[in-house]
């Protein structure tokens, strides 16, 4: 009983995870980047998209770097996508989420 009780407990505690979560990639993504797929196992998110430069990725990572809610920014592929005289690259990147998320708001 005790068991189900911290996990109950430990589910609550997560709940806003999410939103701190989504908040912060709506704050920090550059303008010319876009988010097409975003993945979370456990503290680990994959984020799958598209950037018009790969200066955008860069910014990208650094500011995921100084966030107090990810860390550990490691840029897995990135391809450059041709389409007419339009180039973009398309990225796939991992971040870790800090466990003081789970812990209370930092902000």
């Amino acid at each position: 009983m005790i068991a189900r009780m911290r996990v109950i407990e430990e589910l609550q505690s997560n709940r806003p995870a999410i939103v701190h979560l989504l908040d912060e990639l709506a704050n920090i993504i550059p303008q010319g980047m876009y988010i097409e797929k975003l993945e979370q196992k456990g503290n680990k998110i994959t984020i799958e998209g598209t950037a018009q430069s790969n200066a955008r990725v860069s910014a990208f990572m650094r500011a995921l770097e100084d966030s107090p809610w990810l860390s550990k920014p490691s840029l897995d592929v990135i391809n450059t996508k041709s389409s007419g005289i339009k180039k973009s690259r398309t990225f796939k990147l991992q971040v870790k989420q800090e466990a003081s998320v789970n812990t209370g708001d930092k902000k």
